[in-house]
């Protein structure tokens, strides 16, 4: 990971499109601390998971700094989001599609 910074967990913060710029110190190749992202292909698994896939490019030379994943699904009454990247880090998150969220209702009980 020449050229970023540490990963960081990103907790729920789950990002489709974008980057972490504050994570990339520079491209290994050229010095530039400008990106782009490029190669953007976007698919479904036979489960229904999206899969979309893009490259975090130096702006400079075109050198690939790092790859991003983001996947979607929607899972036992919930949409279920991930991110997977060494420039932009990790994170899930997950949101109720029903009038009432279970987990909510589970936690009220426990109070």
């Amino acid at each position: 990971m020449h050229g970023l910074a540490s990963t960081p967990s990103q907790d729920r913060m789950v990002l489709e499109s974008g980057s972490f710029i504050q994570n990339l110190l520079a491209c290994s190749e050229c010095g530039t601390r400008d990106i782009k992202n490029a190669d953007k292909h976007e698919q479904e698994d036979e489960d229904g998971t999206e899969v979309i896939t893009f490259s975090h490019r130096c702006s400079g030379c075109r050198h690939v700094i790092a790859i991003h994943r983001h996947t979607f699904a929607v899972e036992d009454g919930y949409q279920e989001y991930a991110m997977e990247c060494s420039l932009c880090g990790h994170a899930q998150d997950s949101h109720c599609v029903l009038p009432d969220d279970p987990r909510h209702s589970l936690q009220a009980q426990l109070l």
